[in-house]
C-alpha cells in the first residue's frame, strides 16, 4: 500500500537511486531508504485494517532524509534510517497482533450476522410482508459485503447496519416467533457491540502508543 502521506521518502528514493548510479556510497544509502519505504508500506497495509493512518507518524522522518540527501549527508542519512526502523521495531508487533486477531475475529462475527438474518427471512417470507422482507434482504446483502471488507477499517459499520436492518424487522415478525428464533440476532447484536468496542480499543492503544515513542526520536530532529 503506497505511503501518499508521505511523498518526501519516494522523492529521497528516487534522489538516492540516481546518485548511487555515480556514487558507491550511496548504493547502501538507497538499498537502507528501499527497505524503509517498503517496511512501511506493508505497516501501513496492516494498520489500514486497525483504523490508523500511520502517515503522520512517520512524516517528520520524511523530511529529514529528504533533507540530509538534499544536503548531500549521507552520516545523517543512515541516523534518520536507523532511527525510523528502531520505531518501526517497537510497533511492527502490535500492529500484527492486532491486525491478525482482526481479520480472525470478522469473519466470525459475520457468519453469525448472516445466520440470523437468514433465520429471520424464513419466518418471514410466512407473513408475506414485502417491507420486511426487503429490509432482510438488504441486510443479507450487507453482511455478504462485509466479507469483502475484512482488511477495511469500517468492516464493522457495515455488520452494524446489517444488525440494525434485523432488529427494526422485530415489532413486525415478534408476534410469529419464539424465543429461541431471536437467539443468534441476540448473539449477533452482542458480538458486533464487541468487536466495535474492540477495534476502537484497538485503534486507540495503536495511536497511544505511535505518540509515545515518536517525540523521542522524530522531534530530535
Amino acid at each position: 500500500m503506497l505511503i501518499y502521506g508521505i511523498p518526501e521518502l519516494y522523492k529521497a528514493l528516487t534522489l538516492t537511486y540516481e546518485k548511487a548510479k555515480t556514487e558507491e556510497s550511496w548504493r547502501i544509502a538507497y538499498e537502507r531508504i528501499n527497505h524503509l519505504v517498503t517496511t512501511i508500506e506493508k505497516l501501513k497495509f496492516k494498520s489500514n485494517t486497525i483504523g490508523v493512518d500511520i502517515d503522520v507518524y512517520f512524516k517528520d522522518i520524511g523530511r529529514h532524509i529528504l533533507k540530509s540527501i538534499e544536503e548531500d549527508n549521507i552520516s545523517k542519512v543512515m541516523t534518520s534510517y536507523e532511527i525510523a526502523i528502531g520505531v518501526i521495531k517497537q510497533i511492527e508487533p502490535r500492529i500484527n497482533a492486532y491486525n491478525t486477531y482482526l481479520i480472525l475475529s470478522r469473519p466470525a462475527v459475520t457468519i453469525i450476522v448472516l445466520l440470523s438474518a437468514l433465520q429471520l427471512t424464513l419466518e418471514t417470507l410466512k407473513l408475506n410482508s414485502i417491507i420486511t422482507l426487503t429490509q432482510l434482504i438488504i441486510a443479507i446483502g450487507v453482511t455478504l459485503g462485509s466479507f469483502l471488507l475484512i482488511q477495511n477499517r469500517h468492516t464493522h459499520w457495515a455488520l452494524t447496519l446489517a444488525v440494525i436492518l434485523q432488529l427494526l424487522t422485530l415489532p413486525t415478525i415478534i408476534k410469529t416467533i419464539n424465543y429461541q428464533t431471536t437467539i443468534p440476532l441476540i448473539i449477533a447484536t452482542i458480538l458486533v457491540s464487541l468487536l466495535i468496542i474492540a477495534t476502537h480499543t484497538i485503534k486507540n492503544n495503536i495511536k497511544e502508543h505511535l505518540k509515545a515513542i515518536t517525540p523521542k526520536t522524530f522531534n530530535l530532529f
